[in-house]
């Protein structure tokens, strides 16, 4: 079954929270809280979306999460990838002539048709529809616990 992972999931709430905060910053309690995640995974995920350069974190008692760019540039592929690491449907797919078969496997040119329209799909999708969806749908609430900063 191809699913996105916990991680993977996780990350794009925290991603979706922090953006409904801008350009306010979010404790990562408040994020935790609102969008239950348990506080081992919080971290993890934290840590992977910095690193990714998608949020900048503040230290201190004004302190908190920050997107590092414009939520209309943040795709759902670069927050996930940053959190899994590249979209491979496949493991034919890493690297050209990996497997022996892939010039005689009917699966593989099928393989990276799909995984060329998932990666696009996702790049199609910026963070800024995200929250406005989970704001039509009364996920995402404008009043969200945030810090001046």
């Amino acid at each position: 079954m191809f699913r996105a992972s916990r991680r993977a999931d996780y990350a794009v709430r925290v991603m979706i929270a922090v953006a409904a905060a801008d350009p306010h910053t979010i404790t990562a309690t408040s994020i935790q809280q609102k969008m239950v995640i348990p506080r081992s995974f919080l971290v993890k995920v934290i840590g992977d979306l910095k690193r990714g350069g998608l949020v900048n974190t503040q230290p201190g008692p004004h302190g908190g999460l920050r997107l590092a760019h414009a939520s209309d540039v943040i795709t759902l592929r670069q927050i996930v990838e940053a959190v899994e690491g590249p979209i491979y449907l496949n493991s034919c797919l890493l690297q050209a002539n990996l497997c022996p078969l892939d010039s005689i496997c009917p699966a593989h040119n099928t393989w990276g048709n799909i995984q060329r329209l998932l990666r696009h799909e996702m790049d199609a999708v910026a963070l800024s529809n995200l929250v406005e969806e989970g704001k039509r749908t009364g996920y995402v609430k404008t009043s969200v616990n945030r810090s001046k900063g």
